[in-house]
């Protein structure tokens, strides 16, 4: 679920070489690229999207080493794309770093920024890789609470937060903390968006994979095939989440009657 750097530079892309040749990144006489953090960062995408993160943590480490000397605004996010290139090498210790950096430069001192809370997302995935569980969830906590205050549920940064936070609880086998997160999200976004929107009813289909884990109940599984079919019910039979949803409700009512069955 990682984005590549900073909107700013992946929106442009790096779309024809004709573009990266342009006395803007190159001298006249067609020598390497000037040594700059806007091309090493250019660089550093360009390298991450081929696959090679060594060598965009390499560049993107040149620019951080330009960026601190000079004192520029851009350093949040550079550390914050570092941290992001870490945590691809599973280096959590080091991204740890970086993200709580990152959270650091972008923390106001009146309301949360989204910079800030995405920043804080960041920081609790590498926290619970790390097993620092109480932080992580404090983290997670902290970023949803900004991020629903400042820009709402209707931005993909605040449900990403709270996505992270339900499978978090998941592998905590804390299963009714993430209904709980779940229902809070749909609550959230029902108001938004309406009941019968399609990212509403497909917390549904979430719900009803936590009560039908491997420990569920008889009841689990009656409340589940009625989730299911609140998604059915409402969605055109078309729509990938109606068909998720049908697969596993005829999954489920078969086992509800085979356990009938072996009962009898």
């Amino acid at each position: 679920m990682l984005s590549s750097f900073p909107p700013r530079i992946v929106r442009g892309g790096i779309k024809k070489r004709s573009w990266l040749l342009s006395r803007r990144w190159y001298n006249d006489d067609d020598s390497p690229p000037l040594e700059s953090p806007e091309n090493f960062l250019l660089l550093a995408t360009a390298k991450q999207l081929k696959g090679d993160i060594p060598e965009a943590t390499e560049l993107a480490s040149k620019a951080l080493s330009w960026n601190r000397k000079n004192d520029t605004s851009a350093i949040a996010d550079n550390v914050l794309f570092l941290g992001k290139l870490h945590q691809l090498q599973e280096n959590f210790e080091e991204a740890e770093t970086f993200f709580t950096e990152a959270y650091d430069l972008t923390k106001t001192s009146s309301s949360p920024s989204r910079d800030e809370c995405n920043a804080l997302t960041h920081l609790a995935y590498v926290q619970h890789k790390l097993k620092r569980f109480t932080s992580a969830e404090a983290s997670y906590k902290s970023a949803i609470e900004g991020l629903s205050e400042t820009v709402g549920w209707s931005d993909g940064a605040t449900n990403r937060a709270g996505f992270e936070l339900v499978q978090f609880y998941r592998q905590q086998n804390r299963q009714d903390d993430a209904i709980k997160t779940l229902k809070l999200m749909q609550t959230a976004l029902s108001k938004i968006f309406g009941s019968t929107d399609t990212k509403v009813l497909q917390l549904n289909i979430e719900m009803a994979a936590i009560l039908t884990s491997s420990s569920s109940n008889a009841t689990n599984r009656l409340k589940a095939i009625s989730l299911l079919k609140g998604v059915c019910n409402i969605l055109p039979p078309n729509e990938p989440e109606a068909r998720r949803a049908f697969i596993k409700l005829e999954e489920l009512k078969e086992d509800v009657n085979s356990h009938r069955n072996s009962a009898s």
